[in-house]
C-alpha cells in the first residue's frame, strides 16, 4: 500500500499579539473533531502523533499541525478525507466547540492523572504557570518591537505599493491563474518562532505545487487581493500569513489549480525549477531592502524574541514534567484505541 502524504503546518503561533490561532475557523468544515483537553505532559500530542502516523501508513494524506514549544509535538491533526480532526484545545489556545456530541467529541485528560500526585506539587505547577505567562507576555512584547523595526526598515525603502499598482498586478494574475470554481477558504501561519528559532512550512506545503510565483517586493497586498479575488471566482484558497503581523498574508494556495502564490522573502524558501518571479519593485531595491533587515538593531532584536521563546519552552517543559509524572498512559492509551476505532469506521462508511 502507498503511503499518503504528510504535510507539517502552523495552525497558531505565538505573535506580537500573543498566541493567535485559526484552528476554530479551519475546523469549521469538518464533520467530525475529536478535542482533547489537558495540561501539558498529559500526552495530547502523542495520541495525535499516533493517528498521523496511522492513517498515513494506510495511504491518508494527513495535515499535521505543528506545535512550537520545546517538544515541537503536535497540536493537531486533520484527515481531509474523512473530513475529520483531531485537535490539542487546552492550554494556549482554546477551541469552543460549536456542535458537541454531534460533530465535535470531547475528551479530558485531565481523568486520567492523579490527583493527588499533582496536589503534591501544588506550589511549583502553580509557579511554573505563572512564570510561563509572563514569558510568553516578554516574547510577544520583544516580537512586537522586533516588528517594528522591521516596519521603519519597509517604510523608509520606498517599496510599498500604491492602490494602482496592487489592482493592475492583481487583474493579471487572476486572468493568467483562476479557472476552476470550488470554494474553501483556510488559515494559517507560514512561519512561526519556535523553541529552535524561526521555522518555516512554506517550502514542503508549496513544493508540490505546478505552478509558483514568489513575489519579490511588497506581496501582502497583492495576495490579499488575490485571496479576495479567488473567493469571488469560487476558488477554495488556504491563506497563510505571517507571525509577526497576523493580519498580513505572505503565502496563498490554491489546492485545486495546483498553484502557490508566495512573498519571495519567506524563510527558508528554496526556488524550484518551476517558479516564476513577480517583481513589484526593481531588483536593487529589493536587495537593499534585504540588507537593511538584516543590518542595525534588528538581529538582536529578533534574537532576544527567540530567545524569550526558548525560555518559555523551557518553562513549559518543566511545568509538563510535573503533570507526565501523574499521568496513567495506559487510560490515555485506551482514550487513543477508542478514537482510532472511530476514525475507522467513519472510513468504513465512506468506502475506504
Amino acid at each position: 500500500m502507498k503511503k499518503g502524504k504528510l504535510v507539517h503546518m502552523f495552525a497558531g503561533c505565538g505573535t506580537p499579539q500573543g498566541y493567535v490561532s485559526y484552528a476554530e475557523d479551519d475546523l469549521a468544515a469538518l464533520e467530525r473533531v475529536f478535542v482533547l483537553l489537558g495540561a501539558p505532559g498529559c500526552g495530547k500530542s502523542g495520541l495525535i502523533a499516533r493517528v498521523a502516523e496511522n492513517f498515513c501508513e494506510r495511504g491518508f494524506d494527513v495535515e499535521l499541525w505543528q506545535g512550537t514549544d520545546l517538544s515541537g509535538g503536535a497540536e493537531g491533526v486533520v484527515i481531509p478525507e474523512l473530513a475529520a480532526a483531531v485537535v490539542d484545545a487546552g492550554f494556549r489556545q482554546y477551541i469552543r466547540p460549536q456542535n458537541p456530541g454531534v460533530v465535535e467529541e470531547i475528551y479530558n485528560l485531565g481523568d486520567c492523572w492523579e490527583q493527588a500526585e499533582l496536589a503534591a506539587h501544588r506550589g511549583e505547577i502553580k509557579r511554573l504557570g505563572h512564570e510561563l505567562r509572563r514569558s510568553l507576555q516578554r516574547e510577544a512584547g520583544l516580537l512586537a518591537l522586533y516588528q517594528q523595526g522591521r516596519e521603519k526598515v519597509y517604510a523608509a525603502s520606498g517599496i510599498r505599493l500604491s492602490e494602482r499598482e496592487v489592482d493592475d498586478i492583481c487583474a493579471k494574475l487572476a486572468k493568467e491563474i483562476f479557472a476552476a470554481r470550488h470554494i474553501q477558504i483556510r488559515r494559517f501561519f507560514a512561519e512561526a518562532m519556535t523553541a529552535d528559532g524561526l521555522k518555516s512550512c512554506a517550502q514542503e506545503i508549496s513544493a508540490c505545487c505546478r505552478r509558483r510565483y514568489l513575489l519579490s517586493g511588497d506581496a501582502a497586498p497583492v495576495l490579499e487581493r488575490l485571496a479576495e479575488r479567488a473567493a469571488e471566482h469560487g476558488h477554495s484558497v488556504d491563506i497563510y500569513y505571517s507571525f509577526l503581523a497576523p493580519e498580513r498574508p505572505v503565502m496563498l494556495l490554491l489546492p485545486g489549480l495546483s498553484a502557490a502564490l508566495l512573498d519571495a522573502s519567506l524563510a527558508e524558501l528554496e526556488p524550484l525549477y518551476q517558479d516564476e518571479i513577480v517583481r513589484l519593485a526593481p531588483a536593487e531595491q529589493t536587495e537593499r531592502l534585504a540588507e537593511a533587515l538584516e543590518g542595525g538593531e534588528l538581529p538582536e532584536a529578533r534574537l532576544a524574541a527567540e530567545q524569550a521563546a526558548g525560555q518559555a519552552a523551557e518553562t513549559q517543559k518543566e511545568l509538563a514534567s510535573y503533570y507526565t509524572a501523574a499521568m496513567d498512559f495506559a487510560k490515555v492509551a485506551e482514550l487513543g484505541s477508542r478514537i482510532m476505532r472511530e476514525l475507522w469506521q467513519m472510513a468504513a462508511e465512506r468506502g475506504f
